[in-house]
């Protein structure tokens, strides 16, 4: 059975559907992902096998604007702009507190979620789910390459889309091994397609040696190992070395930290990255915060096609220390990343442990050591009026 997607029964029931799953579950912290539903073979908006198999076919890009309201290149779509804004507000406020992420298949739909009035309705910018890691790229074939309507078109949508998928969520699924490719390449392109569209996560299960009975070649391990392991954000944190200052008057100590990013995309989610000084008993003496914004630093993709690590990004703060009132002595200044993506008056509320870092030092509460700070008895006298 094949729903006829632009059927105003179909969509009073489904918007009714998606109204009741956001009232029991859009304020549950156990959910962190909803993908937009209700359209497409698989609900992967689109309608391919309906074309292929099916001999059911969306209308030919000349007539697709008049019978669809939007450009289709490749007749794998027969759901009309009007159906799609139906969808896409039912989608939007069913989960306003919860990340959403679409398939891009759709040119329309994507139009219309990436829209600034949507985002400004939702907890985060809609975020992309991309089909087939390794066989198809995140970026769809109507927004790529020079044959594609909407790129000769110059039609704002591909800039939109390119943009968003550098900045929010990007989830991916490994695919099945198509006839005539070799495991080695589609292992590379995996990779290479992990760091060009910043790939948040990858799937588990669908690559080729999923189900395999002997071991994976260690060549092809190495790949789909790095693969999996750059996908998503690797922060570290340090001090310059050498940075340590002390202001005139000895007041202030200033200690200049670097946060890097060493995957291939920044985090979408609230984390919040904060110091504390400590002195050598281990006693908190100082809690810091820091002005850097993580979600700012998104790597870039290695010019080079056999790199298999993106170009780190990072960013520098000033870190000041007021020195009144500590006696001296030798102290610490430690970092880490707290999780505050709570939802509005949630429930099943969840809480994780402060982010693992892409280093070692880790001590039990989640802080990394970043940099000694030294304050001599003279300093102290000067400071404290003594």
């Amino acid at each position: 059975m094949v729903p006829n997607f632009n059927d105003p029964t179909y969509l009073n029931d489904f918007v009714q559907l998606l109204a009741a799953l956001g009232r029991r579950y859009d304020g549950d912290e156990r959910l962190s992902v909803f993908e937009f539903s209700g359209y497409g073979d698989f609900s992967e908006n689109h309608i391919a096998y309906l074309r292929d198999s099916l001999n059911a076919a969306g209308p030919a890009p000349r007539d697709s604007v008049a019978a669809l309201g939007y450009y289709s290149q490749f007749r794998d779509q027969n759901i009309t702009k009007a159906s799609i804004q139906r969808l896409v507000e039912a989608n939007v406020s069913a989960f306003p507190r919860t990340q959403l992420v679409t398939s891009a298949a759709n040119p329309e739909i994507i139009r219309e979620l990436l829209a600034d009035d949507v985002t400004k309705k939702l907890a985060a910018p809609v975020g992309i789910r991309s089909d087939c890691l390794g066989v198809y790229t995140p970026m769809p074939a109507w927004a790529d390459g020079s044959a594609a309507h909407y790129v000769q078109t110059n039609d704002p949508v591909v800039a939109a889309l390119r943009k968003r998928l550098s900045t929010a969520l990007v989830i991916t699924e490994w695919c099945q091994l198509p006839s005539g490719t070799t495991r080695q390449a589609y292992y590379e392109k995996g990779l290479r397609d992990i760091m060009r569209y910043h790939v948040s996560m990858t799937s588990s299960i669908n690559f080729p040696d999923d189900n395999a009975t002997s071991p994976m070649d260690p060549k092809l391990y190495v790949l789909w190992a790095q693969a999996n392991a750059t996908a998503g954000y690797r922060y570290s944190v340090e001090a310059k070395p050498g940075s340590q200052g002390l202001s005139k008057d000895g007041k202030v100590a200033t200690i200049s930290v670097v946060w890097t990013n060493y995957g291939s995309a920044a985090a979408t989610e609230k984390w919040v990255p904060g110091y504390r000084l400590v002195d050598f008993t281990g006693q908190t003496v100082r809690t810091l915060p820091a002005t850097v914004d993580l979600k700012s630093l998104v790597p870039e993709a290695p010019g080079d096609r056999t790199a298999q690590q993106p170009i780190p990004a990072s960013a520098s703060e000033a870190v000041r220390v007021e020195l009144a009132g500590l006696p001296a002595g030798h102290y610490t200044l430690r970092a880490s990343v707290d999780w505050q993506q709570h939802k509005p008056n949630g429930s099943h509320v969840v809480n994780y442990p402060p982010m693992q870092l892409a280093r070692d030092g880790r001590d039990d509460s989640g802080f990394y050591p970043v940099a000694t700070l030294d304050i001599p008895r003279d300093v102290q006298t000067a400071t404290n009026g003594a």
